[in-house]
């Protein structure tokens, strides 16, 4: 009896998850390379998977394509509407719609990120703007309070001598006067300063709530990356390769192509970035060399 072997998905950083095609291991097709293997896909895509059939077609198109174009003289997989010789499903739980919500999150963390580093600019600036105020309030402050000093010495020596000169007494008002308009615009420059740090404590809160606000996500996501799951199947049996979950385009093109390179008989290979990799950890679409030497194999065969 055969053996099957689930490849399961690894566990990744914070905010990146690891996705991983999966298959079975199965006995060479004596098909492979000899005449072209058929490959149909569903008429229905569930539309949770928020990607039309004719997407999906493109994408799996450009998946046959990729291994087709090993071997420029010979056809290895084809495409037809049904009945292909590899039948292939979506199939959609649980999986895909964490990977949905997942991705909704990382999206909003980025939005939120952007938000943060805006308040974390602003809020510099303001600090910056309120520290060189509030030293030049020092500076003002202690220019008034000398003034005031030197103002009560004049008033109490000419108090002493009994009072002042009708000019003098003129010259002690305009004084005094010039002290009050000193001291309403060291009080407005005061409350401008408040008004600056009222300003950069509801940066300082709004910034936190953000913070907080991302890192419940991030937890979200981290709590779900801790499950092991299949991204796809390819059951040589019934000759069938079902989808449960991909984060993008990118990723639903190399677990198709991944899966028909089980299907071409092609089993895993070394190096992250190679197709047949068992994780589809890697962010490029094209066979390495390692995918290339395997299916050439197979076909020499």
């Amino acid at each position: 009896m055969q053996t099957v072997y689930p490849i399961l998905q690894r566990l990744t950083i914070v905010l990146t998850l690891s996705l991983i095609a999966v298959s079975f291991l199965f006995f060479s097709s004596p098909k492979a390379c000899s005449e072209p293997i058929t490959v149909s896909l569903s008429p229905t895509i569930d539309s949770r998977f928020n990607m039309a059939r004719s997407t999906i077609v493109t994408n799996l198109q450009d998946a046959i394509q990729l291994w087709n174009d090993v071997l420029p003289e010979t056809e290895l997989l084809r495409f037809v509407e049904t009945d292909g010789d590899v039948a292939i499903s979506f199939v959609y739980d649980e999986r895909q719609r964490t990977t949905i919500q997942n991705e909704r999150l990382k999206r909003q963390i980025a939005e939120q990120k952007n938000q943060l580093t805006t308040l974390k600019t602003s809020l510099s600036t303001t600090q910056e703007t309120y520290e060189a105020r509030s030293q030049e309030i020092q500076t003002k402050t202690s220019v008034y309070l000398k003034h005031v000093d030197e103002y009560k010495e004049k008033v109490d020596a000419w108090n002493e001598k009994g009072g002042a000169p009708a000019p003098i007494y003129e010259e002690l008002k305009r004084e005094q006067l010039a002290l009050e308009v000193e001291r309403l615009n060291l009080n407005n420059d005061i409350a401008n300063l408040n008004k600056l740090a009222d300003t950069i404590k509801n940066t300082s809160g709004k910034h936190n709530t953000i913070v907080e606000e991302v890192n419940q996500k991030v937890e979200t996501i981290n709590e779900t990356a801790l499950r092991e799951f299949e991204e796809g199947i390819y059951d040589p049996n019934t000759k069938t390769i079902v989808i449960y979950e991909f984060e993008s385009p990118l990723s639903l093109k190399r677990v198709l192509a991944h899966e028909l390179g089980h299907a071409l008989s092609v089993g895993h290979v070394e190096g992250k970035d190679s197709i047949m990799y068992p994780y589809n950890d890697s962010k490029t679409f094209e066979l390495s060399e390692s995918d290339t030497k395997a299916i050439k194999t197979i076909c020499e065969k």
